[in-house]
């Protein structure tokens, strides 16, 4: 369950001790300025290609597009007829109620809800015509929004909700898929394929004019467009920038607490475009590795800047590098566990740790060391 109480502290916590901050909505855009100045709006993305590849264009540039179901395989596990279609957490969140009523007041379509369930849903599966199919594989997404008639976002409108920013209201619109959502902010302005919804009457209002409406394919490809502006690496080319202007850009003065970069696990080539194309380091600035793995991120550092300390709990993998050191002498390797204390010398001016973090038991002694 959501605990407020505990959300709000760790969010003031987060938002104090952060160099920058990035919030995905207005909302939280606001309450995190208050408590940091140096706050930005990056709103969610999309896999834009992913989800309007279910659009084939015909003929030449210019003519009439298919509808987007049209050649496409329908799922085996998607009934006949209209689909009122939603993916994504089925949680307190979202309006059970609201469903239900969809379902009564369209009983001959279908309120197809893909996603898993954290939370009780008997009710909605006692309904004939609500079907709950479980989660699916991302890659199949686009193909089951290609058969919806319209989608939905049936979330409760709370302090929850109002700072959330649905993902999947950008997957439905860039495949084309018109979306009906409850009255959430960041539903908002969207695009011209969203019907914002004050109260449960006007969802199904909304829903039923989408049911009889069939778009053509030149209708769905309006809705999709305007999405291609916020696609994922859009939004990453924007975090990269405040990154650059914010993280590690002046090498920090005497008494200044040392800079963490922490990556999640990810691909390597994301990493690598991250740690070492994009973050501005400095020439004369000593650094930490925590966690080398295998060599490539503190070898890479020890070309970027003045000398480079790799810490590594495995004894196999420092000593398998060590040729590494003769290659690069300003480069120091040491057998050691970080959150037990290291002698490094003199102090680093950043700490680089990669895929690392999710392993360690003390967090909080990880960061105090």
């Amino acid at each position: 369950m959501y605990d407020s109480r505990v959300m709000a502290a760790l969010d003031d916590l987060c938002c104090r001790s952060a160099d920058a901050v990035i919030a995905s909505s207005q909302d939280l855009y606001k309450r995190c300025k208050e408590r940091n100045p140096n706050t930005h709006l990056v709103t969610h993305g999309v896999s834009y290609r992913h989800f309007s590849g279910t659009l084939d264009e015909v003929g030449d540039a210019g003519c009439r597009m298919q509808d987007a179901s049209e050649g496409k395989r329908r799922p085996a596990d998607l009934p006949d007829g209209k689909i009122v279609g939603f993916i994504g957490l089925l949680s307190e969140w979202v309006d059970q109620d609201l469903l239900v009523r969809l379902a009564r007041a369209f009983r001959t379509a279908h309120i197809v809800l893909i996603g898993k369930a954290d939370v009780d849903i008997r009710e909605l599966m006692s309904v004939a015509n609500i079907h709950c199919l479980g989660p699916r594989p991302f890659a199949e997404l686009p193909g089951y929004i290609a058969h919806f008639d319209v989608g939905i976002i049936p979330f409760v409108v709370s302090d929850l909700t109002k700072a959330v920013n649905p993902i999947k209201l950008r997957e439905m619109l860039a495949a084309g898929c018109p979306v009906v959502s409850t009255a959430l902010p960041e539903a908002e302005g969207v695009g011209s394929g969203v019907t914002v919804a004050r109260n449960h009457d006007g969802f199904i209002v909304a829903v039923n004019r989408a049911l009889a409406n069939t778009l053509s394919g030149g209708e769905k490809r309006a809705i999709s467009d305007p999405m291609q502006d916020e696609d994922w690496s859009v939004k990453a080319d924007e975090i990269v920038g405040i990154a650059q202007g914010t993280m590690l850009k002046r090498r920090p003065k005497a008494g200044h607490p040392v800079r963490y970069l922490l990556c999640p696990p990810t691909s390597l080539p994301i990493r690598d475009m991250f740690v070492l194309d994009h973050v501005p380091w400095n020439a004369d600035w000593r650094l930490m590795e925590i966690g080398i793995g295998p060599g490539g991120t503190c070898a890479r550092l020890a070309r970027e800047c003045a000398e480079v300390v790799g810490v590594d709990i495995s004894e196999a993998v420092v000593r398998q590098l060590s040729y590494l050191t003769k290659r690069l002498p300003n480069l120091k390797l040491i057998c050691a566990e970080a959150t037990a204390g290291v002698e490094v010398g003199p102090k680093v001016d950043a700490v680089v740790s990669c895929d690392t973090l999710e392993h360690v038991e003390d967090p909080d002694g990880f960061f105090a060391f």
